[in-house]
């Protein structure tokens, strides 16, 4: 199993202004991470390295992936180099540079290294096929981040509502964000009442962000959230995120997201927002103000092949009693079109910084989740 990091990706997930809005969970997973160095606002992760047994030379190929963040996407290129006796530009001298996508996301093939490189470059730049030393940050360079490829460090697991969950852990910084991710017991832990705590708190002048990942995947049906503490406190800076997410790029990750954040809100209310990737295309997201005080609540969605649709009620239920209970209740479906298929994709609950910007009042920051529940569509 590959140590969880992430980018991308985004998730990966949300709240900007209705012009221009953009995901706040683009996430996946990746490896060890360590950035060499980049200009103010540009940033490069990587989402997907090849395993240790691509093995350098020309026998085989992988892919490799990740996002960018901070520039003008159409004004830039990515450009890969893996490392043998020397670095050699990916995937082929021919082919050395390669396209972003409008979300930030770019993905090429590549040999076998014992290190990767990413190089995020304006257009006009030039690689050359091969180097003994990487380049620096400067003119046309705009951000360097480089990977080892090494063997799979051993992974935590917690058992939280009757599943498995992997604790995400990265020695760089990953998606979202980019920040810091800890499996320590002082960001994620369960508690004698079983329930699950995800805790952002500063080491050693670093914001450690906190990620669980579900080792069933659960495929079509609904999937609720219980939240057991308020979050009126939380900063403009940190994102909940409640969401799938698969590693294959297919539909998007298969990323379906609930998300709350006062990030972005004019009146610093806490809001909530629902997306079904790609978030930038259009009626792909909702997004509204929780009601104020909210200590409990219920978030979820019910995912058929043919459309999603999302809730968020008062207190911990599946259906209120009246309608002082629904803070949203199939106001907004998606679907049918654009509704991704279920395949391989798993649940995911994270605590994160928007950017990877410390929080604003430098204080930790921590949710409590009572449970998690899915019951499969019939």
């Amino acid at each position: 199993m590959k140590k969880p990091l992430t980018v991308a990706w985004v998730s990966a997930a949300v709240f900007a202004a209705f012009a221009g809005q953009r995901s706040f969970a683009q996430e996946a997973q990746g490896e060890k991470l360590g950035e060499k160095g980049r200009e103010a606002g540009a940033s490069i992760t990587f989402t997907r390295v090849p395993p240790p047994t691509l093995l350098p030379g020309p026998a085989g190929m992988d892919a490799i992936a990740g996002s960018v963040t901070g520039v003008d996407v159409q004004q830039c290129k990515v450009v890969i180099y893996a490392l043998g006796d020397i670095w050699y530009v990916q995937p082929t001298a021919a082919r050395p540079l390669t396209d972003i996508g409008k979300n930030g996301k770019w993905e090429t093939d590549t040999h076998g290294g014992s290190e990767y490189a990413a190089l995020l470059v304006k257009s006009t730049y030039r690689p050359r096929p091969t180097v003994a030393a990487l380049p620096q940050v400067g003119d046309d360079v705009l951000a360097i981040v480089v990977v080892k490829s090494e063997p799979d460090a051993p992974v935590k697991t917690i058992s939280f509502s009757g599943y498995d969950w992997t604790v995400k852990s990265s020695d760089g910084r990953v998606g979202p964000g980019p920040n810091y991710f800890s499996d320590s017991t002082d960001n994620v832990w369960v508690d004698n009442q079983g329930r699950l705590h995800l805790r952002m708190a500063n080491r050693d002048k670093e914001w450690y962000c906190a990620e669980v990942i579900s080792k069933k995947s659960f495929g079509y049906g609904t999937y609720r959230f219980y939240i057991d503490s308020g979050l009126d406190n939380l900063d403009p800076n940190v994102i909940l995120g409640m969401f799938t997410w698969s590693d294959e790029t297919a539909y998007s990750n298969r990323e379906i997201d609930v998300e709350c954040s006062k990030w972005m809100d004019a009146e610093g209310r806490i809001t909530a927002q629902f997306v079904v990737q790609p978030y930038d295309v259009r009626e792909h997201l909702h997004r509204f103000p929780l009601p104020a005080g909210l200590t409990q609540a219920t978030y979820g969605f019910t995912w058929k092949d043919d459309g999603v649709s999302f809730s968020a009620f008062k207190g911990h239920v599946v259906t209120p009693g009246d309608a002082e209970g629904v803070i949203r209740d199939g106001e907004w479906a998606f679907g049918p079109k654009g509704v991704p298929q279920a395949g391989g994709e798993n649940a995911r609950i994270n605590l994160w910084l928007m950017g990877g910007r410390p929080p604003k009042t430098e204080q930790p920051a921590e949710v409590i989740v009572k449970r998690f529940e899915f019951v499969r569509a019939e």
